[in-house]
């Protein structure tokens, strides 16, 4: 697992923390994907020698890599879909009384129903880069031509970086009901 700054989620027994830390698990096993699909594309660039790098692709192989480019763009449309379709509903569910000091600022009314929206939303795109990871590593397998899958692994990756699960995330969502 990728560890985690002290602002992300600490490993206290509250229920958020707990949820954010699982969430945090899935993650790192949909980001380990595309690590691994990163790393046998640099092995078939490192086989084929530095000609195949930038050969010119067939017809299939760039459909897939233009395929796997889209769904990157789309995984962040559909999380934004999810968090604002829970910020929408307003619906309040079973809320918990705080249990400590930290989580008072999620002890607002519909904090159980976003944190639920929250980790539908971040599982939905990671599952969605990680497909975009594999598509690219097809397109490039397909035709021995590396370099679109290593950019599409890549962006997936900054992808999975810029909304790996973190607390002070969903508290802004939160307190703000914005999308952060």
């Amino acid at each position: 697992m990728l560890p985690l700054r002290s602002d992300d989620v600490r490993p206290s027994g509250d229920l958020v923390a707990g949820r954010l830390q699982g969430l945090a698990n899935v993650c790192a096993a949909l980001l380990a994907g595309v690590v691994l699909d990163f790393a046998l594309l640099v092995w078939q660039a490192g086989r084929g020698g530095a000609g195949d790098w930038m050969a010119s692709p067939e017809t299939l192989p760039f459909s897939l890599a233009l395929g796997a480019m889209i769904l990157i763009l789309l995984s962040s449309g559909v999380r934004s879909k999810i968090l604002r379709q829970a910020l929408a509903s307003g619906d309040e569910g079973e809320e918990e009384e705080p249990r400590t000091r930290q989580e008072e600022r999620l002890a607002r009314p519909g904090a159980g129903p976003l944190l639920a929206a929250y980790t539908r939303a971040t599982l939905a795109s990671f599952a969605i880069l990680e497909l975009a990871a594999a598509i690219g590593l097809g397109a490039a397998l397909a035709n021995g031509s590396v370099f679109y899958g290593l950019i599409i692994c890549a962006t997936s990756a900054a992808g999975m970086f810029a909304r790996w699960p973190r607390r002070a995330v969903l508290e802004t969502m939160i307190s703000t009901q914005r999308l952060p």
